[in-house]
């Protein structure tokens, strides 16, 4: 385990710490956004296990944390008291801004939910967490542990930092099918754990206006890899000096 090096300066988040080299750690990202993040997947995933209603019936369509759900199976799917599961559905697909190839379909992660009961052929379960609206068929994978990456604190990429020549990607989508991302937001790059990306992977974002000269880098702000797949990561946006949109570059650090 890592010892701290020293007291922290005032003002930083939960979670920071200072690391032996003395480089200030801190989250790149809360724990709950983290569970709540979307992601990119070229095929669809097992979605056999899914909500098919509430004790609320037909008279509610959304769902919340508290509320008492359905599942498609139960002891025959091998479901047990106690199970946690979190929520997904399909949301949009996504073209490469530049090839306009599929890349593969947005997942997003709706709630956390706790199998209550369990019949042979369906189970009850709570919501525990919701990152938005729960829906009726909504699919259940089993809930993974996650750690909060820690991203060493710098100052962040300008117009006067060097290319690193490391690997470079696109800015591919924003959460919730946004079309301009600012700091804090969620978005996601065509560069995954096959290009060297691991959760804690910083990158500069910046676009050429004019790449035919090419003219300089105009750099837009750095983003924080939350979490990868083998060809596609999702990120935070850490620092944002300019509106960042599908199409903008990326540079590993």
């Amino acid at each position: 385990a890592e010892e701290e090096a020293g007291p922290l300066p005032p003002g930083l988040p939960k979670g920071a710490r200072v690391g032996p080299g003395g480089d200030i750690l801190y989250p790149a990202i809360e724990e709950m956004a983290l569970l709540c993040a979307h992601y990119i997947l070229p095929s669809p995933e097992d979605m056999q296990l899914h909500v098919i209603g509430s004790e609320h019936g037909a008279t509610k369509l959304a769902f919340a944390e508290r509320d008492i759900l359905y599942l498609s199976k139960g002891s025959n799917g091998g479901l047990k008291p106690g199970d946690a599961f979190t929520l997904h559905h399909l949301s949009n697909d996504v073209k490469h801004p530049v090839s306009t190839k599929k890349i593969g379909t947005v997942i997003e992660t709706t709630g956390v939910i706790r199998v209550l009961l369990v019949e042979e052929s369906s189970a009850t379960a709570v919501v525990e967490r919701a990152c938005g609206d729960v829906h009726e068929g909504d699919y259940a994978l089993p809930a993974a542990t996650t750690s909060v990456p820690l991203i060493i604190r710098r100052p962040p990429p300008d117009r006067l930092t060097p290319p690193t020549g490391k690997a470079r990607g696109y800015v591919v989508a924003i959460a919730e099918d946004s079309m301009i991302a600012g700091e804090n937001h969620l978005l996601s790059i065509d560069l995954g754990s096959a290009d060297g990306l691991t959760p804690g992977s910083t990158l500069a974002v910046f676009k050429v206006m004019y790449p035919t000269v090419p003219t300089s880098r105009n750099v837009l702000g750095e983003i924080a890899v939350v979490s990868t797949r083998e060809h596609t990561a999702t990120a935070r946006v850490i620092h944002s000096a300019d509106a960042i949109m599908p199409g903008d570059q990326v540079e590993l650090r």
